[in-house]
């Protein structure tokens, strides 16, 4: 995945294990990590359409600077599906 997209940031590579376990067993203060690093990414693609990936989308736009990238996830999985059949004909 990093030689793919070696810009990708998420909060186990913007933090130390020592100061994520800080955060261990804290669903909220993950939770709002989580946010802000998607608040700051110059890209956004939520991975599920939850209220949150709803929320950064919304406080993006309302600081009118970023893209949102929205996933159209039928597609997506009829491209996994494409992409096992071809690697399961390739062995």
């Amino acid at each position: 995945m990093v030689k793919t997209f070696p810009n990708m940031v998420k909060k186990e590579t913007l933090l130390e294990p020592p100061d994520l376990m800080f955060f261990q067993n804290h669903s909220s203060q993950t939770a709002a990590l989580d946010y802000l690093i998607s608040l700051e990414s110059d890209i956004f693609i939520p991975t599920y359409d939850g209220n949150m990936a709803k929320v950064v989308e919304g406080h993006r736009r309302f600081l009118g600077f970023k893209k949102t990238i929205l996933l159209n996830r039928r597609v997506l999985v009829d491209l996994v599906d494409q992409y096992n059949k071809m690697s399961s004909h390739l062995t």
